[in-house]
């Protein structure tokens, strides 16, 4: 099947998003991206959703990055005739605890949050380059925290607010 591809200011934000998070070696280690630069990116994109979503579906490959929209967008008139798109979107990144650490929450906690620092900050250094998504701040709305997907099956999820654009 083909990827639709956005034509408005707010579709192509959460694409680009998602290209962002791909080119994160953080997040591409993580789901054990392998071979040339092009195949780890293409192999990021596999765990990475533009969807609603709630922990009772979670049906996605984890370690995986969900990428919501919310009704904050805006767009407002800079100069004459001039409109500069930004707004809101969450980034949910959800990882399974790994089996070291399953009755050890200080260290589980710990391991996520370096997968979750890794990857913003692979994310920031990226965009603050040209031609990336311009984001303006990654924030934490929720999180970490741990829950249990079906009986013994624990994983971490960390909801940010990412504010995109030339707006805030």
């Amino acid at each position: 099947m083909t990827d639709v591809v956005p034509t408005g200011e707010m579709g192509k934000a959460m694409v680009n998003l998602k290209n962002l998070i791909a080119e994160s070696t953080t997040f591409q280690d993580a789901v054990g991206a392998s071979g040339t630069p092009e195949e780890k990116i293409a192999a990021a994109k596999e765990h990475l959703h533009l969807s609603a979503y709630t922990p009772a579906d979670a049906n996605f490959s984890r370690p995986f990055g969900l990428i919501v929209k919310n009704a904050s967008d805006k767009n407002p008139c800079i100069g004459v005739g001039t409109f500069a798109a930004g707004g809101d979107m969450e980034l949910w990144l959800e990882q399974e605890i790994p089996t070291e650490y399953k009755d050890d929450d200080g260290n589980a906690e710990l391991y996520f949050m370096n997968f979750v620092d890794g990857v913003i900050g692979d994310c920031k250094v990226l965009g603050s380059q040209a031609g990336y998504l311009a984001v303006n701040s990654y924030d934490v709305i929720e999180g970490p925290l741990q829950h249990e997907v079906t009986e013994g099956f624990f994983v971490y999820l960390i909801r940010v607010m990412v504010n995109w654009g030339l707006v805030s």
